[in-house]
This record gives C-alpha cells, structure tokens and sequence, in this order.
C-alpha cells in the first residue's frame, strides 16, 4: 500500500484518528510502499500511548474526524501565556465567541484558544490545532494580560467526602502501573497509592490533619468550606513525564455534600556539571568521546530545562574518520544520591521503555560519528537533578547496531566500572582491538529538571462545571476564598492595622509636644507681663502727701 492510499483509508473510516505507515521499500521511489495502521486514538486522546519511533515510520492525523462530545471535559485555563502557533485570529471578540468559534471549527479540530487583549473591552481570539501535551512547553509564550484555554481529557475519575476522610477513585483506561499521589506528598504513605493494572485505584485521605496538603477555605458567614488540594496522575512509578496529570480535588460542604472535580493539566542546583568527556590512549591519533544534551530545535546544549521541553542526546566520536567505532549501552537515569533509578537502555543497547526514552540512533558517514535520542525532558518525584550515566563501547572499524527485536548482543564484554567524575581517562591497549575485544567505558551527565512553569488554575465542580477559585458570587450573595487569598486578607489586615497605630501613635506625641509648647509660652508670656509692671515695686521710694514721709 502507497503513503497516499493509507493516508484515505483513514479519511474513509469514520473512526479512524490516525494512521502510522512503515516504509518498506526506498524511500527515495516514486510511489513508496509499506504498512499501514489504522487507530481510533490519536496524540491528543492517548498522549502516553506513543512514542519515538525510527525514520522508516510515519504518523498522520486526521484533521477530518470531529471530537466526541464526552471525549475532554472542560477549558483548562492558563495566565498570561498564548500558544505560539495559530491557525485563525479573530479581532474584537469576546471569551464566549472565542470559545464557540473552537467548538465549531469543522475544517480542523481545535485544541485550543488563546485571548490577548486589545484597545477595546474585547479580546484578539486565537484559534489552535495544537496544544501542549503534544508540543511540550515551548508551544506557550509568556504575554501578560493574555490566556490560554486548552481542552483537557476526560478522566475516570470520583471524589467522594465524608467528615474525616476524602477518597479519590480511578478506573484506568489501559494498564496503570504508576502512581497517584498528591502532590509534595508523594513519600507519605497516606498520600499516594500504586497502580496495578487495570484494577481500580483508591487513595482515602484524612481531611483535617493537613498529612497530604489538602487546604480548608471558608466563606465569610461560615455556612460554606472548602477542602481541596493537587493531586498527580502519573504514569511511571518512578519518573514525571509530560503525559502526566495534575488534578484539582476537593469538597464543599454545605447543607449538603459537594464534590469537587478539577480537570488535568500536562505538566524541577545549576551549579553541577554535566559535561561527560572520555578519551582513548592508543597508539593511533587519541579519539575522544563526547556526551551532550541539547535542545532539539536550537541544539544549544542544555544544563537546565522543565518537564516536557524535547531534547536530543549525542554521543560523538571524534575523530569520525578514525580506525574506531562506538555504541551505547546500560544508560541510566538516577537522582543525585542514587536513591532511586530507571534503565533507560539495556546491556544489549536497547531501549526498556520507547515511550520514556528510544533507541539510540547512529549516524554515521565522513562528517560525523555519533548516536542520538530524542526524548522529552522527565523528572523523579524525589528530586531535580537528573544523572545519566551510560557505558560507551569501542570497536575496531565499526559496531553492529543490536537487533533489539531479537535481543542480540554486542559481543564479549570486559569489565565495567561506573566513574564518579564528568570527565575520565582510560587507556586501551591496542592488542585488545587487534584481537577484537569490545571496550567499555563510563559517560555521565547531569541534568536538571524543573516542573512546568506554566499550569493551570482552574477548580471545577458539580454538573455545570462552575469554576471556583475565589471572588464574590452575584447570585447566591457568597464569597469563596482559597487559602492563599485568606493569607493575602489578614496579612493586609494585620499591615492596615500596624499602620493605624503607628499613625495614632505619632499623632498622640505630635499633640503632647503642641501642648507642652503652648504652655510654655503663656508662662513665659505671663512672666514677662508681670515682670514690666509689678517686678520693681519693691525698689520705688514712696511719698505719702498726708505724711511727707517716704517709704
């Protein structure tokens, strides 16, 4: 089958999302044959379900087929950022008129939409038929003033609340062999439960004793409280990846009970280094080997990044012309201190997980030798800083790629040993080659791995999806505060109060020193009256007429 006949195939079948087309003849022909697979899901619908795959595999969309009603949710909010790339943009209209355009685009499906804010009341509307959890990070642009509205998938998903506990149910779609937990929380064991396949999973927490960052708000009258707190989705055990998702949980107690259902979001010191460098002493021009992470689009190397950015790691040989070849196996991925660890490649140099990470890549001619991975930026849930450690293989002309299909090896292998230090040294003995031994060696490369700058806001609840984070509701007369806003209130409280009296203060001793220099001054005035009429009485000689006498 032809990559034309594959691609209507898919436009033929209503329930066709997407299609993948393995080439297996030259690419380079005119009408390239290969494998065509038809699937009712797509990137948006099952973001965790796919993977990098090699050159000979190509995936399509279809544009055409429109989104079920019960397939997302909801509009997950987002601040001051837009989607840097827009298919149509709308002048002069409103959130509501934005948000209705999406839904009813039928030339292509919409992801999403974004609001910049214009010389009018009105907004510059931005249409999209990407979103993040696809595209990563980079897709969003900090804008101030700006919001970005991107459909979130459904999840299976309860909450129920009782006075002492709340309890969170899942029922997964595919296997689940992750983890849920909330989040800050994720070593308590109250706070987070293991999945197990296709069984439900069920987390009960405790309401009051604030174990698992669960926060209680309340209103003014007291006659309305929230408990709510960040809960993670995430699909690995071990690692966060970008598929992963944060929902907002919570309960509103009333008269009656309430459940609150938040819809889920995609989603880490500098200082260390992370350059990983060995060379080979032989008796031939020394060739060095090269460890690197860069970004996929700039290939600028990269000592710090956020989950989801797309990343590419080379190994390189250099001289690429020289009398040896390299391949890569045993990379592993672990925290700082080694507490916890993934293996990302095997000892046969094949990839566990596609999903997490792929198979190494060689490319190799006059110009270059080296292999590459591209891969999408993960964090553990213990820690930011991210060790790549890999053992680097050396061969005589040139290294047979595994057959990870089959699980062939590589060949003899000697001893290996884990080195401490970015960059390492190691001698070879040039009669090891000649005899046509295999000689491994230690990389490593320290990364570090920052969550998401950019999540959502939103809390959602009952059936009409009422957004609930804090403000005063016109028509039930209520206001709802969330924590940080009732920090924010008796902080100000606390500062106006501070401020009165220090006013008052200030005001008391202004009015003491007024008073005391107004008496002052009619003392001295009285004085100096006195002084001028009645001070030399004493000393004035007095005559009496009826005496002639003087006193």
């Amino acid at each position: 089958m032809t990559r034309n006949e594959c691609q209507q195939n898919c436009l033929n079948y209503t329930t066709c999302r997407s299609a993948s087309f393995r080439i297996s003849n030259d690419v380079n022909s005119t009408n390239t044959l290969g494998t065509c697979t038809l699937s009712e899901m797509d990137r948006h619908l099952m973001p965790n379900s796919f993977r990098t795959a090699s050159y000979e595999e190509e995936y399509f969309e279809n544009q055409c087929v429109q989104d079920k009603t019960n397939a997302f949710c909801a509009y997950e909010e987002y601040d001051n950022v837009v989607s840097t790339q827009a298919d149509i943009k709308y002048y002069n209209v409103t959130k509501m008129q934005c948000e209705k355009l999406c839904d009813g685009i039928t030339s292509f499906n919409c992801r999403g939409y974004s609001l910049i804010p214009s010389a009018s009341t009105n907004h510059i509307c931005l249409i999209h038929s990407g979103n993040s959890k696809v595209h990563g990070p980079r897709l969003l642009t900090s804008l101030t003033g700006a919001y970005f509205f991107e459909k979130a998938r459904c999840l299976n998903i309860t909450v129920a609340c009782t006075e002492t506990h709340i309890t969170l149910r899942y029922w997964p779609e595919l296997p689940f062999n992750g983890k849920v937990y909330m989040n800050g929380y994720s070593e308590n064991v109250q706070c987070y439960v293991k999945g197990r396949g296709m069984e439900e999973v069920v987390l009960k927490m405790p309401l009051f004793r604030n174990e698992c960052g669960i926060m209680k708000a309340i209103t003014i009258n007291a006659n309305r409280t929230l408990f709510s707190g960040t809960m993670l989705l995430q699909y690995n055990p071990l690692i966060q990846t970008q598929g992963d998702r944060v929902i907002k949980i919570g309960c509103i107690f009333t008269n009656n009970t309430k459940i609150v259902l938040g819809t889920g979001v995609n989603f880490a010191n500098s200082s260390y280094p992370n350059h990983g460098t060995s060379i080979i002493n032989t008796t031939t021009i020394q060739p060095t080997v090269e460890m690197r992470i860069v970004d996929f689009y700039t290939k600028k190397e990269v000592s710090a990044t956020q989950i989801g950015q797309e990343l590419e790691l080379t190994i390189e040989l250099h001289p690429p012309d020289g009398a040896y070849d390299i391949w890569a196996t045993h990379l592993l991925a672990m925290t700082e201190n080694g507490d916890d660890s993934i293996l990302l490649i095997d000892d046969q140099g094949c990839a566990t997980n596609p999903a997490i990470f792929p198979n190494l890549v060689k490319i190799y001619n006059n110009e270059t030798r080296r292999l590459v991975a591209n891969f999408n930026a993960f964090k553990f849930t213990t820690s930011s800083i991210i060790r790549f450690s890999i053992i680097v293989q050396f061969c005589p002309t040139y290294c047979t790629p595994p057959n990870c299909a089959t699980g062939r090896d590589l060949g003899t292998k000697v001893r290996r040993e884990i080195m401490g230090t970015m960059a390492d040294v190691k001698e070879v003995n040039k009669n090891q080659f000649d005899n046509d031994n295999v000689t491994q060696m230690p990389l490593e490369f320290v990364l570090l791995v920052r969550n998401a700058k950019i999540t959502s806001n939103q809390l959602v609840y009952d059936d009409n999806r009422k957004i609930l984070i804090a403000g005063y509701d016109l028509s039930t007369d209520e206001i709802c505060i969330d924590f940080s806003l009732t920090i924010g209130i008796i902080v100000t409280w606390i500062t106006i109060q501070i401020i009165l009296l220090t006013c008052g203060i200030l005001m008391i001793r202004k009015y003491k020193n007024y008073y005391r220099q107004g008496k002052t001054q009619s003392l001295e005035s009285l004085h100096s009256n006195f002084g001028m009429r009645f001070a030399n009485l004493g000393n004035r000689r007095v005559r009496w007429a009826d005496s002639g006498s003087y006193t």
